[in-house]
This record gives C-alpha cells, structure tokens and sequence, in this order.
C-alpha cells in the first residue's frame, strides 16, 4: 500500500498521529527499561509501516532485533482498559486491517495523561501468541465483537483482563510496582 504524499501529509494532521508523536519519548523510555534497547528505530510512512504494521525496530544489547506497534490511546478511554486493533479497514468492504497484516513480535499499547507527554498505563502484548489465542476463535464470532469507528473502520476490543497471561509481556502496574519495592 503506498500512500501518496497529500495523504501522508493528510494524515499527519489528524489529533491521532500528533498524540502518538507526542509519545514516542515515553515509548522510548518503556522499551529501553523492559527490552534494555540500545537502538530504536521509527518506521514511518515505509512500507514495513504501511504494509505490514511495524512502527518500530528495536535493537537488543546482544544486536537482535525486535519488531513493534506502537499506540497510544487518548486518556479518556481509559476506563475501557482493552487493548484495541483495528479490524476492518473498511467495515462495509471487509476490507482486512492491522489485525489481519500486523507482523510486529510486540504491541505496545498504552493511555495517555492528559498533558500527553507520559502514559497513565501501558501493556507489551506478545504478538504470536495472541494470535494465536484469538485463532482459537473464528473469524466470524472475533467479528461479532467488533466496535465501529467514527469513520469506515472497526476494531476489536479485547479487555486486559481476559488476554492470557503468556499473552503479555510487560505491564505498567506490575513493572513499577517492582521498581518500586526494589527502594
């Protein structure tokens, strides 16, 4: 998918990529405390972005690499506490979104403060096996939970909650409240 250089600059604009922007240093920071990352790389507007869902390459101490997603939910959507891809691009055409094309080994999924510029709580979701775990399900029944966007897409809500813990590589409250007993 290549997109043209109005709708880049288009979808610049939108108050979606101007916060997730606002977050990449606290995104930053989260990778190099849970991965201890040495290099963070952004992929934007390339087409492991555009075609496969990889917002970000991050290089490990010992030179691997890991490959992520990145977003960052608006503060006021908090209290929904679910990790949210997008379905459908197009709900009428059932056109595949994130969901059906990620190829990125983790989600970083977090809520926004209201100053945007730190997260009030945040998940890394082992990709594979979610994936798997949701593949248990068929496409029809994952469907029948999906929440319309303003616009032409649909995502899926899954609540923290119910996402298995092999699903979940780190998470805010538990990573904290570690640093936090260690003094």
């Amino acid at each position: 998918m290549e997109l043209s250089e109005q709708q880049k600059q288009s979808f610049r604009k939108t108050s979606e990529y101007q916060q997730m922007k606002s977050m990449l240093p606290a995104c930053d920071e989260i990778y190099r405390k849970v991965f201890n990352a040495k290099g963070i790389k952004r992929t934007q507007d390339t087409a492991l972005d555009l075609d496969l869902g990889i917002d970000v390459i991050l290089t490990l101490p010992s030179g691997s690499i890991l490959t992520g997603q990145e977003k960052a939910l608006s503060h006021q959507f908090e209290h929904h506490n679910t990790l949210t891809m997008e379905f459908y691009q197009n709900r009428d055409t059932k056109e595949p979104g994130e969901f059906f094309k990620i190829a990125s080994q983790f989600y970083l999924s977090g809520y926004i403060n209201e100053q945007q510029n730190a997260f009030t709580s945040w998940h890394i979701i082992n990709l594979c096996n979610l994936i798997q775990w949701l593949g248990k399900y068929p496409t029809s029944q994952l469907e029948k939970k999906t929440i319309p966007s303003t616009g032409y897409a649909s995502f899926i809500a899954i609540p923290y909650k119910n996402i298995p813990a092999v699903c979940i590589v780190a998470k805010s409250e538990d990573y904290y409240r570690a640093i936090d007993s260690k003094g």
